[in-house]
């Protein structure tokens, strides 16, 4: 049973840890959108730091970083087609069959 006890215990311990770097950097992303940083730059720190948080919480949290390769694969796959999807309108706007630049 103190085995078990230690166990939770660092489960604990570790839990909040994951709670206090979350809180921190959530805390981060409102003091850098505060600031009076070119739009681009702001955009660029408060998007990366949410991913860091996203991939934090994913890995910890929903227990992802001791799963097998399939549901990394799977993962990898969702990326690739978000990012596809992200990119659709540009493709639209930026057509080379056309020579079209106009955006409406």
């Amino acid at each position: 049973m103190i085995a078990d006890q230690n166990s939770a215990q660092k489960e604990i311990r570790k839990y909040l840890l994951i709670f206090v770097v979350l809180l921190s950097l959530t805390l981060m992303n409102v003091f850098v959108s505060r600031l009076h940083l070119n739009i681009s730059l702001t955009i660029i720190i408060v998007l990366s730091v949410a991913a860091f948080e996203a991939s934090l919480v994913a890995c910890q949290l929903m227990h992802l970083i001791s799963e097998e390769k399939l549901i990394y694969s799977f993962l990898v796959l969702t990326v690739i087609f978000f990012v596809f999807a992200l990119f659709i309108p540009l493709w639209g706007i930026f057509n080379p069959i056309t020579g079209s630049t106009h955006v409406p």
